[in-house]
C-alpha cells in the first residue's frame, strides 16, 4: 500500500459538506484524529486525566511561572479572610450562629493543620492543578474536613470497565441522570471505600462541558507550552554559562590546525614541541594573569555573546500569554504589566476581577453545603436554637483589587450619599460586612457620647464642643466660651 492510499484510508470518509471550510478535510493542514463530537467522559478518559494530572503537578513543582498562576485565584479571591454572614431575621440567631463557626473555622481541618480559610485557598490551588479537589464531611466525633486530592478517587486494580459495572464511571457512580450517587475513596492501589454522595462535596468547575463529570486540569491546554517554555530557557541558561567561561579568544591568521591555545602546549614555528616556553593556566587569567606568549600570526580579541536574543523573548511572552488565556487572565496580571497606561491597567485588573468573581462563587458554592451541614450538627446537638432560615448566608472574600483606591473610596462616598449604591454593596467591595460595620458603629458612638457627657459636666463646655474634641471631623472646630469673653 502507497502510503498516498494509506493517507487516504486514514482520514475520514469525504462526506457531502455544506458551506463550512473547517468541515471539509484538505492535504494542505493536517487533520487531528482524534476530533470526535462525542460524551465528554469518553473524551477524557481515566488514563488521559491522570497523565495530566501528572504532568500539571511536576510543571507546577519545577517552574515558577506555572505555580504563581496557580496561587494568584486562591489569593485574591480568599486572600486570609473568607467569613460567612449570616443572613436570617433574627439577629440574635446571626450573632450566635457566626460565633460558633468563628471558633468551629479555627480547627476544622482533619489533619488540626488548616483553619477554614487556609483550607478554601488550598481547595482553590488543587483545583487549578488538578482540576478538582474532594472535601469529605466527617461527623463521628467531632465534625471535621477531610480534603482528598484527585488522585484519590478512582477505580482499585481489578474493578471491571465502567461498561462491566453500570454507573460507575471513573471511581464515581452516576444515576440516569448524571447525578453523582457514590465515590470510590482509594485506600490504596487494591483497596476502596464507598462514600455517599452526602458527605462528599467535589469541587470543580462546571462552565467546560454541559456533561463534564471528572475536572481536568486548568493547564490543560498550556502544558506543551510550559514544558517547551522551561527547556528553551534551560538551553539558553547552558548557552549563557558555556559562553560565559571564555573571556577572550586568540585568532589566529594561518590556516591549519592550531595546537596551541590556552591550557595547550606552545609549539614551535617548525611544529615541534617546546617545553621552554610557559603556557597560560585557566586559573592565571582569573587571577588577572599578563598573557605571557602571542604569536606573531595571532591576535587577542574580546568574546562577544548575544543569547538570549529578542526571538526567544517575543517566543515566551507567546507561550505565557497562551497560559494566561487559558487561566482566563490577562497576561499582564500574571506576568508583566510594563509599558501600560493607567487606562490599560484598569481593563486588566477589570477583567482579572471577573475571573475573581467567578473563583470566589466557586468556593461559595462549597461553602454553602459546609454551612449547611455544620449549622444543621449544631442544631440537633442544642448548640444552636432552631431557625426556619438557617441556610441563608453570604460569604465575604478580602476587598477588590484596584489602583486607584483614594479615587475610587472618594466617588463611592459619594454615590453612598446619594443612595446610587447601598451600604452592603460599599462594604462588600471593602471586604467586610455593613452589618458588622453598623454594630461597631453604634459601640463607638455609645462610647463616644458618654465620654463626651463626662467631660461636659467636669469641664461645662458642652455637649458639641466635647464630641469634637474626642473626635474632630471639622477640622477647625469652634468651641463657645461657657464664662464669655474675660475682662483685660
Amino acid at each position: 500500500m502507497s502510503w498516498t492510499s494509506w493517507l487516504s484510508w486514514l482520514m475520514p470518509k469525504k462526506k457531502a459538506s455544506g458551506i463550512h471550510d473547517a468541515a471539509r478535510v484538505s492535504r494542505n493542514r493536517t487533520y487531528p484524529l482524534n476530533a470526535k463530537a462525542r460524551d465528554s467522559s469518553r473524551d477524557m478518559t481515566e488514563y488521559d486525566r491522570k497523565r495530566l494530572v501528572a504532568l500539571a503537578r511536576w510543571v507546577v513543582a519545577n517552574i515558577g511561572l506555572a505555580q504563581g498562576t496557580a496561587n494568584k485565584l486562591g489569593q485574591y479571591a480568599v486572600g486570609t479572610k473568607w467569613e460567612p454572614q449570616a443572613e436570617t431575621q433574627d439577629e440574635a440567631w446571626n450573632q450566635q450562629a457566626e460565633d460558633l463557626w468563628r471558633e468551629w473555622s479555627k480547627v476544622c481541618d482533619i489533619r488540626g493543620q488548616s483553619t477554614f480559610p487556609e483550607l478554601a485557598r488550598m481547595w482553590s490551588r488543587e483545583e487549578k492543578i488538578d482540576g478538582e479537589v474532594f472535601v469529605v464531611l466527617q461527623n463521628r466525633e467531632f465534625p471535621l474536613l477531610q480534603t482528598v486530592r484527585t488522585h484519590r478517587i478512582g477505580n482499585p486494580s481489578g474493578v471491571p470497565r465502567n461498561d462491566v459495572a453500570p454507573g460507575w464511571i471513573d471511581g464515581i457512580r452516576y444515576n440516569a441522570m448524571l447525578r453523582p450517587e457514590a465515590y470510590r475513596y482509594l485506600v490504596d492501589r487494591d483497596k476502596a471505600i464507598v462514600l455517599p454522595s452526602r458527605a462528599v462535596i467535589h469541587i470543580q468547575r462546571n462552565d467546560q462541558q454541559a456533561d463534564q463529570l471528572r475536572g481536568v486540569t486548568r493547564f490543560v491546554r498550556a502544558l506543551n507550552n510550559i514544558k517547551d517554555l522551561g527547556e528553551i530557557y534551560g538551553f539558553e541558561k547552558m548557552a549563557v554559562k558555556l559562553n560565559a567561561a571564555i573571556a577572550v579568544v586568540i585568532q589566529s591568521r594561518e590556516s591549519g590546525d592550531d595546537t596551541t591555545g590556552f591550557g595547550r602546549e606552545p609549539a614551535e614555528s617548525d611544529g615541534t614541541s617546546s617545553e621552554n616556553l610557559p603556557d597560560v593556566r585557566r586559573d592565571e587569567l582569573y587571577d588577572g594573569a599578563l598573557i605571557q606568549r602571542l604569536d606573531p600570526d595571532e591576535e587577542l580579541s574580546a568574546h562577544h555573546f548575544q543569547r538570549p536574543d529578542e526571538s526567544v523573548q517575543e517566543l515566551a511572552r507567546w507561550l505565557i500569554r497562551d497560559l494566561a488565556t487559558g487561566f482566563d487572565l490577562p497576561y499582564e496580571f500574571i506576568w508583566s504589566a510594563e509599558g501600560m497606561g493607567s487606562a490599560q491597567t484598569r481593563f486588566v485588573i477589570s477583567a482579572a476581577g471577573r475571573t475573581i468573581e467567578q473563583e470566589a462563587a466557586m468556593l461559595a458554592k462549597a461553602s454553602q453545603r459546609i454551612w449547611n451541614w455544620r449549622m444543621a450538627i449544631a442544631m440537633n446537638q442544642g448548640q444552636l436554637p432552631r431557625s426556619d432560615e438557617w441556610w441563608r448566608v453570604m460569604w465575604q472574600g478580602p476587598r477588590n483589587i484596584t489602583i486607584d483606591a483614594g479615587r475610587e473610596a472618594q466617588q463611592m462616598r459619594e454615590d453612598l450619599k446619594m443612595g446610587l449604591r447601598t451600604h452592603r454593596q460599599d462594604a462588600a467591595e471593602r471586604g467586610t460586612h455593613w452589618r458588622d460595620e453598623r454594630t461597631q458603629q453604634m459601640v463607638e458612638l455609645q462610647d463616644l457620647l458618654t465620654r463626651a457627657r463626662e467631660l461636659d459636666s467636669q469641664f461645662g463646655i458642652g455637649m458639641d464642643a466635647a464630641v469634637n474634641l474626642l473626635q474632630q471631623r471639622n477640622p477647625n472646630p469652634a468651641i463657645e466660651d461657657v464664662d464669655g469673653p474675660t475682662e483685660p
